[in-house]
Order: C-alpha cells, then structure tokens, then sequence
C-alpha cells in the first residue's frame, strides 16, 4: 500500500514538473531548465506574492540591473520579473557547486573570483553587454541584512556602464521573508515572503567619475540606516555574513 502511495505521489510530481515548462516565459534552450524557471515564475508571483510585475526594461539592447542583495533569493526575483534573460555576475565558489554550478553554467552566468583579477570577467560582461544582452549585478558584493548599513559600493558597475556605454536600471528588493535573509535561494521553497520590487530611473555613466553615478546608485538602493544605529545583537546575527567582492 505504501509503495502503491509513494508511486502515485512520484506520478503526480511529474506530471507537474512535466506542466511548468508553459510556465517560463522565455526558452533557455534546455527544457528541464524551462521548467525550472517556470517553478521560478509561480513561487515568486503567487506564491511570494510579486504579483503582474516587469522589470521596465528596453526590449532590445544592452542593459544593467543593479539590485541590493539581501538573500539568495534576489537572482530568482529578479529573473522572474524580467522579460528578457539576465546574466548575473556570480561570485565563483558557486560553480563549485555540482546542481548550482550547472545551472549558472547554462544561464551564461559570469564568474567573479575573491581577491583575484577580474579583467576576464569584466571583459566578458562588456561584451555581453555590447551584444545587446542584459548583466545583472549586485553592486554592494556580498549579502547584507536591510536593517543593517551597506558595505562599501563596488565600483564595477559604473566601470561596466561606462566602458560599455549602456544603462544601469537600479531595483530595490523588499518584502523579502526574515526566514531567507542570508541564506541560499532553496529558502525561498519554505516561508513565504511579500515580495516587492521598486525601480527607478536609468542611470548612464556618460562621464569618466564614476564616483557620480556610485553615489547616486548608493542613494537608490541603500536601506539608509546609520551605522550608530546598529547593535550588538545585529552584530551578532550577520557577522558570518560572506562579504564577497564583486568586480572591485
């Protein structure tokens, strides 16, 4: 009886998984990949509650979204919410990783290594871009609390507009659930979360300070809460936080 329950359950899964692939608004050439970003598409718009909305992004071109990074989850919102797909610049340790690995591998994610030169990796997004693809970075590094201050902003993403000469399409990510903060995106299977995305308009760096446009994509997307502000106890919760650098 128990494995007659067990084989019907397995039966209904895939015929499920088989159904999703209708569900991913874009193909990325692999169908079990499809159907992996169709699963994306519902868990994020009904079950996280993201709802109708798109990225207000051009339809062709070269584009970067430049988010904060608060949990694992982000990359999977942001794709969900975007028309076109997005190649993320994607701290390395990740390709290590056998399941993640492969899947950042088929998305055409660009590898960031720690403390190393990053000219490979920076020339591999400006020719993204220059190709009229879209790269998706998180300019703060690493992950970071919201009711923590931001670490310092990296410079990559001015460097990237500007050699590039391409817009950067600032996103802030909120309602994302306390359970998923600094954790890797599977949280998003379990606690639900109200998500919501707030855009703001382009920023080009038409000019050789990138100092300017940092500042301004610092003002977009930071939490703005004072470092006096911070206790012991936040200290406490993120201080194994993996500050990752990213293009610095």
């Amino acid at each position: 009886m128990i494995i007659k329950i067990l084989f019907v359950c397995c039966l209904i899964l895939y015929l499920i998984w088989r159904r999703l692939e209708k569900y991913s608004h874009l193909d990325y050439g692999h169908r079990w990949l499809n159907r992996l970003m169709g699963l994306n598409q519902v868990l994020c718009r009904h079950y996280h509650r993201l709802g109708d909305f798109w990225l207000d992004i051009p339809d062709s071109g070269g584009a970067i979204i430049a988010a904060n990074h608060q949990s694992g989850m982000d990359p999977a919102v942001l794709i969900a919410a975007s028309k076109r797909k997005i190649r993320f610049l994607t701290t390395s340790q990740y390709y290590d990783m056998p399941f993640a690995g492969y899947i950042l591998r088929c998305a055409g994610c660009i590898p960031v290594y720690r403390n190393k030169d990053n000219s490979l990796a920076l020339q591999k997004a400006i020719e993204a871009l220059q190709n009229g693809e879209v790269v998706g970075i998180f300019p703060f590094g690493g992950i970071h609390l919201p009711y923590k201050p931001e670490p310092r902003i990296r410079s990559g993403v001015a460097v990237l507009s500007r050699l590039a000469r391409v817009n950067i399409y600032p996103v802030y990510i909120s309602g994302v659930a306390k359970f998923s903060y600094n954790k890797v995106f599977t949280s998003m299977f379990f606690l639900r979360s109200k998500l919501k995305l707030t855009p703001y308009s382009s920023i080009k760096n038409a000019s050789e300070d990138d100092s300017v446009v940092l500042d301004q994509l610092y003002t977009l997307l930071s939490n703005h809460i004072s470092r006096d502000t911070v206790t012991d106890t936040d200290k406490n919760i993120d201080k194994n936080i993996d500050s990752e650098s990213v293009l610095t």
